[in-house]
């Protein structure tokens, strides 16, 4: 829901940002600002933690419809889009749909969307995903990714950092980078599948 009591039927989550209608966005006096995160609680058993080991991380994602919240503070100017403010959206998602999947919990979204189009058929989106997650052979705690990408056409090209430091528990020292693909459905919400590698450490802990 926009500010000013506006919907804004639009597609992104967690790594993905659909195609949004523009003139709703104008219509509803879209601000350029940021959310607050919060963290989900864990769906998922603890693994076994191994504390120096390289972890292949294979997972599917569903992303529930994005709403757009203005409550924090605005998303930054960036270069990958020059000139154009950042819309900043918040969704909930749930990590770890299909059976096999190795990384799996709760997370929440903010994400922050830049028209590289002015119908948003393309954009470039950077932004955050937290939540309390489990890594089979890692372990379990919360988890901060920091991704960035562009959409186009409802396709999204994306990757993600795990910084060490940013976590708690048995992630508190892990480290990643992953990719995601994925594409928006009919009702607003995404699918996508996700994968990279996870070095464990509980160095830092």
């Amino acid at each position: 829901m926009g500010h000013d009591g506006c919907s804004i039927p639009n597609a992104f989550k967690g790594f993905r940002y659909a195609t949004m209608n523009a003139t709703r966005i104008m219509a509803c006096g879209s601000a350029a600002a940021a959310a607050s995160l919060a963290a989900a609680p864990l769906l998922a058993a603890t693994a076994i933690a191994d504390p120096n080991k390289n972890i292949q991380v294979v997972t599917h994602v569903h992303g529930d419809v994005p709403q757009e919240d203005t409550s924090g503070p605005q998303c930054k100017k960036v270069q990958q889009a020059k000139g154009v403010d950042g819309i900043p959206f918040m969704n909930t998602g749930t990590v770890g749909t299909m059976p096999g999947d190795n990384y799996r919990g709760q997370v929440t979204d903010l994400t922050c969307v830049y028209a590289l189009a002015p119908d948003f058929s393309s954009v470039y989106l950077t932004g955050t995903e937290t939540g309390t997650i489990t890594i089979d052979g890692c372990g379990t705690g919360t988890a901060v990714l920091e991704f960035e990408g562009t959409v186009t056409n409802g396709h999204d090209q994306l990757t993600a950092r795990l910084q060490p430091g940013n976590g708690t528990g048995d992630l508190k020292g892990a480290s990643g980078t992953f990719t995601s693909e994925g594409t928006s459905n009919p009702d607003g919400s995404a699918d996508e599948t996700i994968t990279g590698t996870v070095h464990c450490s509980h160095a830092m802990s």
